[in-house]
C-alpha cells in the first residue's frame, strides 16, 4: 500500500469517534508492513492502529546486537507502556502471537487478545529437540522457514537462528505455556488450514485443551497457509471484527 510509507513505527489514528485501539506485533523475520493492508482495513473500520518493526526487523536497525526472544518480550512490554493506551486489543502474528500470549496477563489494559497462527507450546514442544538440533547443524529446515534464516547484511549482528533457538529454549516454552494457561482475556485464535510453518492440528489441539473453560474462540481458515491476514484480508478482517464486537 504505497500511500502509507514504511517507517519503523506505524500510527493510524482517528481524532474523533474512534471505536477502540489495536496494537499489532508482527512475526519472526518479518515486518508490520507485510500486514499493512490488514492494518489499514482495521483503521478504515474506525480503530486506531499501532504497530512497529521489532529490533533488527524491517526498518528498525537501531539495535546493533543479537537479541533473544526474552529481550524482545521486554522490548515490547516497554513499547506498550510508552504508547500509554487506556484500553486496547492486542493482535500478534506467528512469533508475535506467541509473545502476545506470553505478556497478555501483565496488562490489565488489554481488553481482548487475537492470535494469528501463533507460535505456541503445543506445536513447539512436539519437536523441540529435533528442531534445535537442525538449527544447530544448519540443516535441514522446513521449506517455508528456510528462506527466513538468511542473515540481514544491513544488521550483521542479527542472526535469526539465534533468535529461533531462544524461542525453543525449554524454560521459555514452559513459561509461555503457564502464561497461556493463566490467561483470562477473551481470546481469538486463528490458524490457516494449510499452515506450513506452525502445525495447525497440533496447535488447535493444544489450545482446545488449555482453553476448554475459558473465553476462547478458535477459527480454522480453509485453504489458507501461515498468513491469512495477508492473503485473505477481508475474510480475516470479518472474523476479527466479529470477535472484537461480539466475542464470537
Amino acid at each position: 500500500m504505497k500511500i502509507i510509507p514504511h517507517n519503523k513505527e506505524l500510527l493510524l489514528k482517528h481524532w474523533l469517534f474512534k471505536k477502540g485501539n489495536i496494537v499489532f506485533i508482527h512475526g519472526f523475520s518479518s515486518t508490520y508492513y507485510k500486514s499493512i493492508e490488514f492494518l489499514f482495513s482495521l483503521f478504515k473500520k474506525g480503530y486506531n492502529v499501532y504497530a512497529f518493526d521489532l529490533p533488527n526487523h524491517g526498518m528498525n536497525n537501531d539495535y546493533d546486537k543479537q537479541m533473544s526472544v526474552e529481550e524482545y518480550v521486554n522490548w515490547i512490554k516497554e513499547k506498550i507502556k510508552k504508547i500509554g493506551l487506556k484500553r486496547f486489543v492486542l493482535i500478534g502474528h506467528s512469533m508475535g502471537g506467541g509473545i502476545a500470549s506470553f505478556i497478555a496477563n501483565e496488562f490489565d489494559k488489554i481488553s481482548k487478545l487475537v492470535l494469528l497462527d501463533p507460535f505456541n507450546f503445543g506445536y513447539a514442544s512436539s519437536h523441540r529437540k529435533l528442531f534445535v538440533l537442525a538449527l544447530s547443524v544448519a540443516k535441514p529446515f522446513p521449506a517455508a522457514v528456510s528462506p527466513l534464516l538468511v542473515k540481514n547484511p544491513e544488521v550483521p549482528s542479527f542472526d535469526p537462528r539465534v533468535l529461533l533457538l531462544s524461542m525453543y529454549k525449554e524454560s521459555f516454552l514452559d513459561e509461555m505455556n503457564q502464561n497461556v494457561k493463566k490467561n483470562n482475556k477473551p481470546t481469538l485464535i486463528i490458524f490457516g488450514e494449510k499452515d506450513d510453518v506452525i502445525n495447525p492440528v497440533l496447535s488447535t489441539n493444544y489450545f482446545n485443551e488449555v482453553c476448554y473453560d475459558k473465553k476462547c474462540v478458535i477459527k480454522i481458515m480453509k485453504n489458507q497457509k501461515h498468513s491469512p491476514h495477508v492473503y485473505a484480508v477481508n475474510e480475516t478482517l470479518n472474523i476479527v471484527l466479529s470477535f472484537i464486537k461480539h466475542g464470537k
